[in-house]
């Protein structure tokens, strides 16, 4: 197994070395720059099969749009409109994730009725945004012992497939 740990163009060089393995090609897997449209952009047909661990990606996979979470079909479609989807016509121009961050954080400066650091911080660790607020579409919330945000259910499982001429998420 290979963990793709780099930015997209270097996930997709590993793909290629892995490629190119006489004893047959490791499992590939990985995070944030495998789940990004960059990795087989770069990648092509080195990168079909890697496993991808990341928060939604359903604007990625053939999913008809009426399954995806509420929020994060709002977030994608108002993004997608107002950004455009990139040079290839699939990667979305503008982060959920990010935008959650900034909703978390307005959310504990709020809680905190002060700007300031150390307030704003306590009071973070204590957001609960329930699925149906958040640009991903999943429950997140910070405790004082972590403040990874998105819990383990919140992660989905997808795989690299091509369709056509396209790259495509596939949910495992």
């Amino acid at each position: 197994m290979v963990v793709l740990s780099q930015t997209p163009a270097g996930a997709a060089g590993a793909a290629h070395a892995a490629a190119q393995l006489d004893a047959g090609r490791p499992l590939l897997a990985g995070f944030a720059s495998a789940a990004d449209y960059g990795f087989p952009g770069a990648g092509g047909d080195a990168a079909v099969g890697a496993v991808v661990a990341a928060t939604p990606q359903a604007y990625l996979t053939s999913a008809p749009q009426a399954g995806w979470p509420a929020g994060y079909r709002a977030f994608v479609n108002a993004a997608g409109q107002q950004y455009g989807l990139g040079a290839e016509g699939s990667q979305l121009q503008a982060a959920p994730a990010g935008a959650d961050c900034l909703l978390q954080w307005a959310r504990a400066v709020q809680a905190a009725g002060t700007f300031a650091g150390a307030a704003v911080a306590r009071a973070w660790e204590r957001v609960d945004l329930p699925a149906s607020a958040t640009a991903l579409g999943v429950r997140e919330r910070s405790t004082a012992g972590d403040h990874a945000t998105v819990g383990r259910d919140g992660l989905l499982t997808y795989t690299w497939v091509r369709e056509g001429s396209r790259y495509r998420l596939k949910p495992v």
